[in-house]
Order: C-alpha cells, then sequence, then structure tokens
C-alpha cells in the first residue's frame, strides 16, 4: 500500500472574477487511509458509556420503569440503543416482569 498523502488548498490570484485554488502537496501523512476510516478511539465511547450509565441511575433511582419508556428517553438524550444496553449491563439492571410488562431496576431495588 502506498502512502497516504498531505495535502493543502492554496488560493491562486488571478486576475479572473472566479476563485481557484491549487492543491499544495505536503509529503506523507503519517497515518494510513484505512486508519482514518474507523471510528474514533474508545475513549469517546467509554465517555458516552459513563453518562449514560449516570443517566440510567438517575432515571431508575427508586422504581421500577418500563424498558420501551427508558430505552425512548435514552434516545432523546442523544444515546443510542446499544449504548443504553451497554450501560445497563456495566451498571447491573435488572430485568422484572411487572403488570405484564418488561421492567428495568437498578440491584437491590426492591420497589
Amino acid at each position: 500500500m502506498p502512502a497516504s498523502l498531505r495535502f493543502a488548498l492554496a488560493h491562486e490570484e488571478s486576475a479572473c472574477p472566479h476563485a481557484s485554488c491549487r492543491i499544495r502537496w505536503l509529503g506523507a501523512a503519517p497515518f494510513r487511509a484505512r486508519d482514518l476510516a474507523v471510528r474514533p478511539p474508545n475513549a469517546e465511547r467509554g465517555h458516552m458509556d459513563r453518562a449514560c450509565q449516570d443517566f440510567l441511575r438517575r432515571m431508575l433511582r427508586g422504581c421500577s420503569t418500563p424498558v420501551k419508556s427508558v430505552k425512548a428517553e435514552c434516545a432523546d438524550a442523544g444515546f443510542s440503543v446499544r449504548t443504553t444496553e451497554r450501560a445497563a449491563n456495566k451498571l447491573g439492571v435488572v430485568l422484572k416482569r411487572k403488570y405484564g410488562m418488561n421492567m428495568w431496576a437498578l440491584p437491590g431495588d426492591d420497589t
């Protein structure tokens, strides 16, 4: 695989009323194209997971809540279903069947 190349767009001064530019090649880049196309490092995901865990703790404190409602609230707050499920798993959220619905509760919460 050839090295990835860096470039910059340089404004070209001319008498022409239309703006133009030139590509200025800056040599090899320290990254491969496939490295730039992958998701961000897990640090960002870890931040989202912790934020979602905090959100779930506040939402579930002292009460069982329908799973469907929890996931909808988390989605409204900007958390994906996968992030919500991962955060619930890390918290040890308990699945209960109550009133004919699947409910989530914090561990040790018997309400």
